[in-house]
């Protein structure tokens, strides 16, 4: 999932597509982790998109938006406002 929401998030450089050990080693592993912040979004029982919050520094209560991402068949279908119902 993480390799089809990326391919068109702005970056600086070129994007490398990793090996999904890498991946799992990069942000699960970290020590800026937070599984009660880590969320997926799925659709028919598809992983359809990902978002995570990461502490902002280590004595920090702060938290910083590391990535949200969803792949491209699945943008634009679901309104803020929809999103706001269900959370609210």
């Amino acid at each position: 999932m993480n390799c089809l929401s990326i391919v068109d998030v702005p970056a600086t450089d070129e994007r490398t597509l990793r090996p999904f050990a890498e991946y799992v080693q990069r942000i699960f592993a970290a020590d800026h982790f937070l599984p009660e912040a880590y969320f997926v979004a799925v659709a028919d029982s598809e992983l359809v998109g990902e978002s995570n919050l990461i502490k902002a520094g280590e004595d920090s209560t702060d938290l910083l938006t590391d990535y949200t991402g969803v792949i491209p068949s699945h943008r634009r279908r679901y309104g803020w406002h929809s999103g706001h119902r269900q959370m609210a």
